[in-house]
C-alpha cells in the first residue's frame, strides 16, 4: 500500500519538477499584479 502510494506521489513529483519553473514565473507575475488590478479597481471605485 505504501509502495504504491510513494509510486504515485514519486510520478507526481516528477510531473511537477519537470517544469517547475514555469510555475514559479506564473505566480511570481500574477500574484502582484492580482492584487494591484484588486487595488486599482478599489482605488477607481471608492
Amino acid at each position: 500500500m505504501s509502495s504504491k502510494l510513494n509510486r504515485i506521489a514519486y510520478r507526481r513529483y516528477k510531473r511537477e519538477i519537470s517544469r517547475p519553473y514555469i510555475k514559479t514565473v506564473v505566480r511570481i507575475i500574477l500574484v502582484p499584479a492580482i492584487s494591484l488590478l484588486a487595488l486599482y479597481v478599489l482605488y477607481i471605485i471608492d
